[in-house]
């Protein structure tokens, strides 16, 4: 693995050195690094395509500007990490913990958030719909709206069904309301974007 992770860090071909890893039969295309322990290290800028990171510890990784569409993340700890600039467009991401992470200016479309812990993480200028974020739990996160609106953080899972681009209350200021609970979405409703 020690190897693996010294060919990503320095930009070389890393994917043929997965071959003598144990059970990387086991995902399709090859690129198994799942449970790995890679707390604290420095992956900027790398390109991790497809991926599979499942289970993986990535506590305070620097994952700033990698290139990860379509990575599989599942249940993976990514708390306090640096992925600000990312591209994670289409990324499994279902389970995760993701509590304090960096992800402003992030590549978030498609972004598979069922069941994942992204609470205080900083979304700010990432591209993300708020409705891809039910079944997420997201309090205290940090998100800007559309580009001439004011920065806002989150105080709540506010009400997503149905909604494109819910908002959110704005810093300093007060819910007027009670929060409406979100409503459950079908599998076969979040597979067609229809909830």
């Amino acid at each position: 693995m020690m190897l693996v992770l010294e060919a990503i860090q320095a930009g070389r071909e890393w994917k043929n050195l997965l071959g003598g890893l144990p059970y990387v039969e086991e995902v399709a295309n090859g690129l198994d690094l799942r449970g790995a322990n890679l707390n604290g290290v420095s992956l900027s800028g790398s390109h991790l395509d497809e991926v599979d990171l499942s289970g993986a510890s990535l506590l305070q990784a620097d994952l700033s500007h990698c290139n990860m569409p379509g990575a599989k993340l599942r249940d993976a700890v990514l708390d306090r990490s640096d992925l600000q600039g990312a591209v994670l467009r289409w990324a499994d991401l279902r389970g995760a913990k993701l509590r304090n992470a960096d992800l402003r200016e992030a590549d978030l479309r498609a972004v598979r958030f069922d069941a994942a812990d992204i609470r205080r993480a900083d979304l700010r200028e990432a591209n993300v719909l708020i409705r891809d974020l039910v079944r997420t739990e997201w309090k205290g996160v940090k998100v800007t709206r559309p580009p001439d609106a004011a920065k806002r953080e989150v105080t709540s899972n506010p009400d997503t069904s149905g909604a494109s681009d819910t908002p959110v209350v704005p810093e300093g200021e007060q819910r007027t309301e009670e929060p409406r609970p979100v409503e459950p979405v079908t599998d076969e409703e979040a597979a067609y974007g229809d909830g």
